[in-house]
């Protein structure tokens, strides 16, 4: 079993890393304007040094996967912005995630397993994304311990936040 993030980052360095909706959105939102971070009421909780600890776990891996579900959550969130961001932000947004691995499973198919249909649809592809394997780095709790428990791969964005301002 892997137990150090040294192990994990190693492991899977060239396949890459599946990031959640809610870094994902980080990721776009600071990358878009820093000072939106702590204004957005979809990023307020995190500050600009967790965009940059972001920025640097990532720089760490070949490539960055999602699923064709997680790149709509983040869309529906960010439609949130206020209008003068929308126009800059979904521009840079659409220009990145054109070059990432985006990862399709059928809707039908993430349903089939009964275990984890208390998850939403975007949670359940990245769990059939994660099987193949994939490191998944989120911050919801409940995803990561489902996540665990099946023996994936996963880093809780928190405690990568612990683990590297220690």
């Amino acid at each position: 079993m892997i137990t150090s993030l040294a192990e994990l980052v190693n492991k899977h360095r060239d396949q890459g890393v599946l990031v959640d909706s809610n870094l994902l959105l980080l990721l776009f939102i600071g990358s878009y304007e820093k000072t939106l971070i702590s204004k957005f009421k979809r990023t307020e909780k995190f500050l600009i040094e967790d965009f940059e600890t972001l920025l640097n776990f990532l720089s760490l891996f070949q490539q960055i996967v999602t699923t064709p579900n997680v790149v709509t959550e983040v869309s529906n969130l960010a439609n949130q912005l206020p209008e003068h961001a929308k126009t800059g932000f979904y521009n840079l947004f659409y220009s990145l995630i054109d070059r990432w691995n985006e990862q399709f499973t059928s809707t039908s198919r993430l349903l089939s397993d009964a275990q984890l249909r208390i998850l939403g649809i975007a949670d359940l592809s990245i769990s059939a994304v994660a099987a193949r394997p994939i490191l998944v780095l989120t911050d919801d709790f409940r995803l990561a311990g489902k996540l665990q428990q099946r023996g994936l791969d996963v880093v809780n964005f928190n405690h990568l936040r612990s683990y590297l301002w220690e």
